[in-house]
């Protein structure tokens, strides 16, 4: 049986006793074969003890060696997990079992930490309504706005395809809806920060249209709202029956014909078919 030498570094012994006394293992005489067997803990302090002598031989403290806690997520990369989590609960249990507990849960966070990034729930889904009409319309990057009118307005209203479908989206638009007659500044502030906002991102480029005389246009904000109803489909039938609701790839379609029957009619030239 080999002897190990007695450890005179301080902060080894310190840390020795401190994995004894939280683990509470030791190592132990295994009568059967007259061998000394050690538990995980000693094989811990082993370990510990030659990352701790490594380092003193490399100049290098212990600090930069013994593990702590993960690397926090950026605000950003924290609520995309937030976000991908209720995507993932609503499709698995529905938006109704969508609460902050399950959401942190599925999201491998404390519901502090959960509350820490949205103050309630309603804060959420607000949010997310948010994040899912930036992808729907935004406004033109500087290397696009030389393209023609047909093109820009395409661009506009496609910039980010959501491939995930509107399902949720449309959920959160109900309960928001059930909630406007006690709570109407909910309904309000859709109304200003998603519907508002689409509208000055595409009245902003009819401008540019017809600055350029690229076409014709008695009244900007009006024919914005026009090709913004044209684009989008009815919600009412969607919001009664969850099954009409349109596929990414009939959105794309609407979208398409959309831009062409609203450029024939206010264009200053003949478009291509």
């Amino acid at each position: 049986m080999s002897h190990q030498k007695p450890f005179h570094d301080k902060a080894v012994a310190k840390l020795h006793r401190l994995i004894y006394k939280t683990l509470g293992f030791c190592k132990y005489d295994n009568p059967g074969n007259g061998k000394i067997a050690i538990k995980p803990a000693q094989r811990l302090c082993e370990i510990e003890t030659y990352k701790m002598r490594d380092s003193t031989q490399n100049g290098a403290t212990y600090e930069k060696i013994r593990r702590g806690r993960p690397i926090a997520l950026t605000c950003d990369a924290r609520r995309e997990a937030i976000f991908a989590a209720l995507e993932a609960v609503h499709a698995e249990t529905g938006l109704d079992a969508a609460t902050m507990q399950a959401i942190a849960l599925r999201a491998g966070m404390s519901k502090r930490t959960l509350y820490e990034a949205f103050p309630s729930r309603t804060a959420l889904l607000r949010c997310y309504l948010d994040k899912v009409t930036d992808q729907f319309i935004r406004p033109l990057s500087a290397s696009d706005t030389d393209l023609p009118i047909a093109a820009r307005l395409d661009r506009v209203l496609s910039q980010n395809a959501r491939h995930q479908g509107y399902g949720l989206p449309l959920e959160i638009l109900r309960t928001f809806m059930s909630q406007v007659p006690t709570t109407p500044e909910i309904g309000l502030d859709v109304v200003e920060r998603l519907l508002n906002r689409d509208l000055r991102i595409l009245a902003q480029e009819l401008e540019r249209g017809v600055a350029r005389g690229e076409i014709t246009l008695e009244h900007i904000p009006s024919a914005a709202a026009l090709l913004l109803d044209m684009v989008r489909p009815w919600p009412i039938e969607s919001l009664l029956d969850p099954a009409r609701l349109a596929t990414p790839d009939a959105f794309a379609a609407r979208r398409h014909l959309a831009i062409k029957v609203f450029l024939n009619g206010v264009s200053t030239c003949a478009l291509d078919t």
